[in-house]
């Protein structure tokens, strides 16, 4: 691969992870081929047997077909400054509304490609653009906004806006080490921000666009696991996913007073981040991998859907509606709401963290985080690509 310029080398001292997977709670996608919102640790292989199928139960296959000719290609920039504890990446995603896919590159900043990964550039690089030297857990697109993203991450300075495009970013008040981050966008100001804290119980709102926050933990319920992955669905009204550490009982909650109390509506879930689709369905990862929760009422209620076949990384809503997600032997897709699900690629190369999906390019992109002794040097595989046109599989 091309080698990307302008990279400091650095030792970071992270030392551990939390995956995490996509860009982040979109509600409309402007300029989008076919309507699309886009899109978390290990590198061990988890490859399957070709054509196999998995029936819980009652026997009714809910996972079908084989691995799709094609391959999985190398598309790692070059890596060869990133020497830390943790690395490389916590977080990818696919620009919703261009041809840009950003990798979150720990303590180095967030990486962009425009061609499917041939070559790599560095965001932020703009005149008085404030340095992003963390590992990046999320990315939230402003859906009437093309220029405007939020990113959130852990282990330094926690939220940044951009308002360019990425060619600078504003550092959010006294933000740092945050996990995930939600927007109010039935709020034309953008005026109301919720962030969750990294391995720990701690989830802070903003009601002025980020420049000054508040502790609202102690109104969630005793004796749940990490609340890591909140989603403001409109003013006031709120969904907060708890699972995938701490200890105690996984759930998704909902306040409809802006975080001030908080009722348990679905006993599992909540162990990745949603997806929010251009329908209004919430798509949330169960615990454990134990199957997807999912809400057609606006977050009112959550029924399960299909068990032991998708693992818990955030899904991808794909052009035309239906829906990605990761199995253990490759990336699969559901046309029914996650009722049955079938295989959209090649054999998976290693087990990724996460995965997104390029309309533009018509390709999914996977990724891997890896922590080890200090100091250890990037995977030369860390981003694989696999070419799969939505508008004819």
């Amino acid at each position: 691969m091309r080698s990307t310029d302008g990279v400091v080398a650095a030792l970071c001292t992270v030392v551990a992870a939390f995956a995490s997977s996509g860009c982040t709670f979109i509600t409309s996608c402007p300029d989008t081929p076919t309507g699309m919102p886009s899109g978390g640790s290990g590198n061990t292989a988890g490859n399957g047997s070709s054509g196999s199928s998995n029936t819980p139960g009652g026997g009714n296959s809910v996972l079908t077909g084989g691995f799709l000719e094609g391959e999985w290609v190398n598309v790692t920039p070059d890596f060869s400054s990133v020497v830390q504890v943790c690395t490389p990446l916590y977080d990818m995603s696919s620009k919703p509304d261009e041809d840009l896919v950003i990798a979150g590159v720990s303590n180095h900043g967030l990486w962009a490609t425009s061609d499917g990964g041939e070559s790599w550039r560095i965001l932020g690089q703009g005149d008085g653009s404030d340095e992003i030297v963390h590992s990046t857990t999320t990315i939230v697109y402003d859906p009437d906004h093309k220029k405007v993203f939020w990113v959130s991450g852990i282990y330094g300075d926690g939220l940044f806006r951009t308002d360019d495009d990425g060619d600078t970013f504003k550092h959010l008040g006294d933000s740092r080490h945050d996990d995930y981050v939600t927007v109010d966008f039935s709020d034309k100001n953008r005026r109301t921000i919720i962030l969750s804290g990294h391995e720990n119980q701690l989830l802070r709102k903003s009601t002025d666009g980020g420049d000054t926050w508040s502790d609202i933990t102690s109104a969630l319920p005793p004796k749940l696991k990490t609340c890591s992955f909140p989603l403001i669905i409109g003013a006031n009204q709120y969904l907060l996913g708890c699972g995938g550490g701490g200890s105690g009982s996984s759930a998704i909650l909902r306040s409809v007073d802006g975080g001030q109390s908080w009722e348990q509506i679905y006993d599992n879930g909540g162990s990745a981040q949603p997806l929010l689709t251009t329908d209004g369905t919430i798509y949330w990862p169960e615990e454990d991998g134990s199957g997807l929760a999912v809400s057609d009422d606006g977050g009112d209620s959550f029924s399960h859907v299909v068990s032991g076949v998708v693992r818990a990384v955030r899904p991808v809503e794909l052009p035309g509606g239906r829906i990605a997600s990761l199995a253990n032997d490759a990336v699969v897709v559901s046309g029914d709401g996650g009722k049955t699900w079938k295989r959209a690629s090649a054999a998976l190369p290693y087990k990724p963290t996460g995965f997104t999906y390029s309309p533009y390019q018509k390709a999914f992109f996977i990724w891997y985080f890896v922590c080890g002794s200090a100091p250890m040097a990037a995977p030369t595989d860390a981003i694989e690509r696999f070419d799969y046109d939505y508008e004819t599989q």
